[in-house]
């Protein structure tokens, strides 16, 4: 068997530590980038982060959460890398929840290049996927407004006020954002834990 080194998860999740105190710098509920560049602390950190999800992926790399994280430190950190990493994941197999993180993420790309129409389609995408997500509801709401869609934006508002409360489980975005690891990671390490 692996060592507690040799464990992709335990890279992942020293990653986790440097980019936990950091979710800060993301202003709002769907998790949209500020304009400004992060400043030399996170920075730092993020790379630190994403050095860490890059070992993990050296060890294995099908590690769809390293390859997540990866990309989420990217796209903190205004990495042009973060696109790259999202479509290396064209070549796994993915479960709903993690198909709707990848969308969610490239919505936030297309609004971060401007591109209204495919942010829209991407979190349309994440919404069908998984409906009862009110982080999927929200951001495209907000983006309907960037898109001078009153009308669209105000049913889709409307949508998210009729979602039914306590589906947190169901949106995975939430706990991604604020940098908790996937079951599977959490699983693998107590596996691993020696007393």
């Amino acid at each position: 068997g692996l060592s507690v080194i040799e464990l992709p998860e335990l890279y992942v999740t020293l990653g986790l530590t440097h980019e936990q105190p950091l979710y800060w710098i993301v202003p709002n509920l769907r998790g949209a980038i500020e304009t400004k560049e992060p400043g030399p602390r996170p920075r730092a950190e993020l790379e630190a982060a994403a050095a860490e999800y890059r070992h993990a992926l050296a060890l294995d790399p099908a590690n769809v959460d390293a390859h997540l994280r990866l990309a989420w430190a990217r796209i903190l950190d205004t990495d042009a890398r973060a696109e790259e990493d999202l479509m290396s994941l064209s070549t796994v197999t993915l479960g709903r929840a993690t198909q709707y993180l990848v969308l969610m993420m490239e919505g936030l790309l297309a609004e971060r290049h401007n591109d209204v129409t495919r942010a829209v389609a991407e979190y349309e995408a994440a919404q069908a996927l998984v409906p009862a997500a009110q982080s999927a509801c929200i951001a495209l709401s907000q983006v309907l407004v960037l898109n001078n869609d009153d009308a669209a934006a105000r049913s889709s508002a409307d949508r998210c006020l009729s979602l039914p409360e306590g589906n947190d489980a169901s949106d995975q975005w939430w706990s991604f954002r604020v940098g908790r690891p996937q079951p599977e990671a959490r699983q693998a390490l107590e596996e691993a834990h020696v007393p």
